[in-house]
């Protein structure tokens, strides 16, 4: 068992989902802006 490896993939699998959780938020906020311009 290699640990460097693993801790690599830990920390790629977080940053992943920091990554989807961001653009989540990015996307609501963009949501948002749309439906101002909209209205």
């Amino acid at each position: 068992m290699n640990l460097p490896i693993i801790c690599a993939e830990t920390l790629g699998e977080e940053q992943h989902n920091l990554a989807k959780e961001l653009l989540e938020e990015v996307r609501k906020e963009l949501q948002k802006v749309k439906e101002e311009i909209i209205e």
